[in-house]
């Protein structure tokens, strides 16, 4: 029965995704779209994350516009949400968006969208390397709030660290490790000594 293949193959994509097998989870995809059946915008927002994370920035993107297309004849608010940041992220990755869109950010707040903290991170590195250091920390600081408020304490320490670096602040250490640096402060560390 193809439908029931496509929703294994779909399941089975997600979890290679889960434990970073990036590579296994585009061959899910790869299987799946051989199937009689259209894809989904969750298929193919599947698969251009998987393809963001193996840094095949031109098939995501791909992907990643052809979801959005699927969404003039299925329209839902969340997943637009989610694939314009798909989108606009892997352009981020591959240095071809700007300027920052706060009206994007805007409105995934305004819908409580949990979207909006992704969108907001990616706005302040848009807005950062565009030159414009005061909105990317205003932005930096809402996608803290917006992690913060969804308990993803990780991403929201990410994107605290993020704002203080903007701001010359120093980067905070929560101390959970024994005073040795936690991994958020190392990572933001290596990112800003990376950005020099």
């Amino acid at each position: 029965e193809p439908t029931e293949r496509a929703l294994h193959l779909r399941w089975l994509g997600l979890a290679r995704y889960a434990i970073g097998d990036y590579a296994g989870a585009v061959r899910s995809f790869e299987d799946r779209s051989r199937l009689p059946l259209p894809l989904s915008p969750a298929d193919l927002s599947n698969a251009a994350s998987a393809l963001l994370e193996l840094g095949d920035l031109e098939r995501a993107q791909s992907l990643a516009d052809q979801a959005l297309a699927k969404l003039t004849v299925i329209w839902n608010p969340t997943w637009e949400a989610q694939l314009t940041w798909l989108a606009r992220h892997v352009r981020y990755r591959a240095g071809r968006v700007k300027p920052a869109r706060l009206d994007l950010v805007d409105a995934a707040d305004d819908l409580g969208l949990t979207v909006a903290g992704q969108l907001a991170l990616n706005e302040a590195g848009v807005a950062w390397r565009g030159g414009d250091t005061p909105l990317a920390i205003d932005l930096a600081r809402r996608a803290a709030r917006r992690f913060q408020e969804r308990r993803r304490l990780a991403a929201a320490r990410l994107a605290a660290s993020f704002a203080a670096w903007l701001a010359g602040d120093p980067i905070a250490d929560d101390g959970a490790n024994d005073g040795q640096p936690n991994d958020i402060t190392m990572q933001t560390r290596a990112f800003t000594l990376a950005a020099n």
